[in-house]
């Protein structure tokens, strides 16, 4: 794995934490900075930073996240903590755009990968959230 400063073709050349930009393995831009959308890692990932498009074209934001039943939007980096989902009226998972933070399912609840997660310690078996203890895999 690349250090920094080796040279790279792609981000998995590089080691954790840094992306490959520029063919140079590096730390990601700052808080403000331009960076490059389609490029995993643009923004420096340490100070949980991220790629969003704005109207000074693509520049390095900061994650904010919210509680469940506050508003969400993934496409201005408005995520929901706490393995919340920003799901829109429909009540399903939103990829880009405005929703509702919606808590994990509890143990017992409905799940259904991507579109609802599971209070930890409990995991997604067989659409719905189970406990972990007495659970045998084949």
């Amino acid at each position: 794995m690349g250090a920094q400063g080796d040279a790279c073709a792609n981000g998995g050349e590089c080691r954790k934490n840094l992306a490959c930009l520029g063919g140079i393995c590096t730390t990601g831009k700052a808080l403000g900075e331009v960076c490059e959308l389609n490029i995993g890692g643009s923004c420096e990932f340490s100070a949980d930073l991220v790629c969003k498009d704005s109207s000074n074209g693509p520049t390095c934001i900061k994650n904010t996240y919210h509680r469940a039943g506050d508003a969400c939007n993934s496409s201005t980096a408005n995520e929901c903590g706490g393995l919340g989902a920003c799901d829109g009226a429909d009540g399903h998972l939103v990829s880009s755009g405005e929703g509702t933070c919606n808590p994990p399912a509890a143990a017992g609840e409905p799940c259904a990968g991507a579109d609802k997660l599971c209070q930890q310690p409990s995991l997604c078996f067989d659409g719905v959230c189970k406990s972990p203890v007495g659970v045998t895999c084949n």
